[in-house]
């Protein structure tokens, strides 16, 4: 089969590579969001025969290519321009006037954000 025929019978892997790197990102081991990957070309090297061998869909070399996509997603993923995305918690605190400030000083330690204030 031609490379074509090849690139189909391992695609497979490819995605599976792929999923597995975007499942736990390199910088916290978190699953990675908004990102894509392009793949500019597939290139097999060796001879015809020894590629026609190893090029089914469960053999050691559909783990070698998951494994390798896998790596070079990450790779690409860290030369590139990087964000890690911090979860947001909203809530609703209440609390006496004389311990509002005490609140605030809680809440400014850890960089939160007050969008309301009301006093009853």
């Amino acid at each position: 089969p031609h490379e074509g025929e090849r690139v189909r019978e391992l695609e497979g892997a490819l995605v599976t590579g792929f999923q597995l790197s975007a499942l736990s990102g390199p910088l916290c081991e978190e699953p990675m969001e908004g990102v894509a990957f392009v793949v500019d070309a597939v290139r097999f090297t060796g001879s015809p025969e020894e590629i026609q061998g190893s090029c089914d869909n469960y053999g050691p070399w559909s783990g070698q290519v998951i494994s390798a996509v896998k790596e070079g997603c990450r790779a690409a993923f860290l030369a590139g321009e990087r964000r890690l995305v911090e979860a947001v918690f909203d809530c609703q605190v209440t609390t006496q006037v004389d311990s509002l400030g005490k609140a605030y000083s809680v809440l400014s330690k850890r960089r939160a954000r007050v969008v309301d204030e009301q006093v009853r």
